[in-house]
């Protein structure tokens, strides 16, 4: 009697898939919101963006940090 060899298929590991899936449209809808912060800050006038508390150049960085507190 012949001795039957088995191969192991690989395992489609689809947790795995579905977490790198969600992560990476987390990020794109992280950067799409910051982006549209930006544009919507970067529409104000320089007295408005002071009223607020921030520099035009701040902008970037207050966009970044609103967008994550709101998380």
């Amino acid at each position: 009697m012949a001795a039957s060899t088995t191969i192991a298929k690989p395992v489609l590991d689809l947790s795995a898939i579905g977490a790198a899936i969600g992560g990476g449209l987390k990020k794109a809808l992280f950067d799409w919101q910051v982006a549209r912060m930006r544009c919507v800050l970067g529409e104000l006038s320089d007295t408005q963006l002071s009223e607020i508390g921030i520099a035009r150049k701040d902008i970037p960085a207050y966009s970044r940090k609103l967008v994550e507190d709101g998380e």
